[in-house]
C-alpha cells in the first residue's frame, strides 16, 4: 500500500473552505470565492512543484484515456489505479495523486494555475465525492422556497441563464455548474457550490449590461466569472437543500413555442441521468459504475424529474421561471 505525502510545513498556509457538502482545507490559491470555514477537514488538497511518491505508478496502462488530444497526440486525460492510490494525469499541466482523505497537485506548467484550480473543482472533486459515496451532477441549482430546484446540464439546456432568472426574482443560488448530492433513506440533499456562476458574453451583457471588466475564467476562452451575493449578482444560499426537482432543460427555436413541463417516469429519468451523467465514462473504467448506478436510481426514486420544454429567447425566461415556481408548488 502506498503511504501518503508528510504533513509539512505547508499546513501552516492552509485555509479551510465548505463546498460541495465538505470541508476543505488547502495551500492553493483560488481565484473562486470559496466559503470560509471552521469545522474539521473532509479532504486536503496541496499543490507541489515535485512528485509526492517515488512509485512509478505510470509505469502499467491507464484505465481511462480521454478521447480528446494534445497538439502531440496525447489523450488530454489519463487515469492509474494502482495499491490503493489514483492518479490523474492532465497532459502538460499536472498530475494529481487521490488518497482516501488527501489530493496532491504536482503541478507541472506555472502557467495552468488556473486550469488546476478548474480540474480540481469539477473532475478531480466530482471523482473524489463519487468514490465516496456523493452524487455528482453536472447541474446548477437554485433555492426556492427552501428547497432546490435543479437544472441538468444538456446540450440544449440554457441551465444558467434559467438559474439567473429565478435569481433576478429574489431566488438564491445554490450552485452554478457542480451539484453534490447526498442520499439518505428519507431524502435526497443538494449542497451548496461557491458564489460564483460563468458566463458567455452574450448572457453577461443581457444580465449585468457587460462583460468587459468581468474577469476570464480562462486565459484563452471569453467566458466570464460573475460574483454572486454581495456586490454582485443576487444571492447565494450557503445552506444545503433538499431536492425538490430535476428539470431536463429543452430549448425550442420557436419563439412563440407555449412553456410545457412534462413529467419523466422515474425508468426514463435513470436513463437520462446515466445519460447526462458527469464522468460517466471515468466511473466505469474505474470500477464505480455499479455503486453510481444504483445511487442515481435511489435519486429517481425520491425527486421527480420533468421535462422543461421552453421558447428561445431571452425575453421569455421570467415567464419560463413563474412556470418552474408554481409546477414546484412555490410562491413567486
Amino acid at each position: 500500500m502506498m503511504t501518503e505525502p508528510g504533513r509539512d510545513s505547508q499546513r501552516a498556509a492552509e485555509q479551510c473552505y465548505r463546498v460541495y457538502g465538505i470541508t476543505l482545507a488547502s495551500d492553493f490559491p483560488f481565484r473562486t470565492p470559496l466559503v470560509p470555514a471552521d469545522e474539521d477537514r473532509d479532504l486536503t488538497f496541496t499543490r507541489v512543484w515535485h512528485a509526492p511518491t517515488g512509485h512509478r505508478w505510470d509505469a502499467g496502462e491507464p484505465v481511462f484515456e480521454s478521447q480528446y488530444l494534445t497538439d502531440d497526440g496525447e489523450p488530454g486525460v489519463r487515469l492509474y489505479r494502482q495499491d490503493g492510490l489514483d492518479v490523474f494525469r492532465h497532459a502538460g499541466v499536472a498530475d494529481y495523486y487521490v488518497w482516501p482523505d488527501r489530493i496532491v497537485c504536482h503541478q507541472h506548467d506555472e502557467a495552468a494555475t488556473a486550469v488546476v484550480e478548474l480540474y480540481f473543482l469539477s473532475l478531480l472533486a466530482g471523482f473524489w465525492l463519487e468514490s465516496r459515496g456523493t452524487v455528482a451532477l453536472h447541474a446548477s441549482a437554485v433555492s426556492v422556497n427552501g428547497q432546490a430546484v435543479v437544472f441538468l446540464a444538456t446540450n440544449t439546456g440554457g441551465k444558467t441563464s434559467l438559474s439567473t432568472t429565478l435569481m433576478q426574482a429574489g431566488h438564491s443560488l445554490l450552485t452554478d455548474d457542480f451539484l453534490a448530492v447526498t442520499l439518505s433513506e428519507q431524502k435526497a440533499v443538494g449542497h451548496p457550490g461557491f458564489p460564483q456562476m460563468r458566463m458567455w458574453p452574450d448572457l453577461a451583457n443581457h444580465f449585468l449590461g457587460g462583460h468587459a471588466d468581468l474577469p476570464q475564467v480562462l486565459p484563452n476562452t471569453d467566458k466570464r466569472r460573475v460574483p454572486v451575493g454581495a456586490g454582485g449578482l443576487g444571492s447565494f444560499c450557503n445552506e444545503s437543500r433538499p431536492l425538490s426537482r430535476l428539470y431536463l432543460p429543452l430549448r425550442v427555436d420557436d419563439q412563440d413555442a407555449p412553456i410545457r413541463v412534462e413529467p419523466v417516469p422515474p425508468q426514463q429519468a435513470l436513463i437520462e441521468l446515466v445519460r447526462e451523467s458527469f464522468l460517466k465514462t471515468v466511473l466505469e473504467k474505474a470500477g464505480l459504475h455499479r455503486e453510481r448506478f444504483a445511487r442515481l436510481a435511489s435519486l429517481v426514486g425520491q425527486v421527480p424529474m420533468a421535462r422543461l420544454v421552453y421558447p428561445s429567447g431571452l425575453d421569455r425566461l421570467p415567464e419560463v421561471c413563474a412556470a418552474i415556481v408554481e409546477d414546484v408548488g412555490g410562491e413567486g
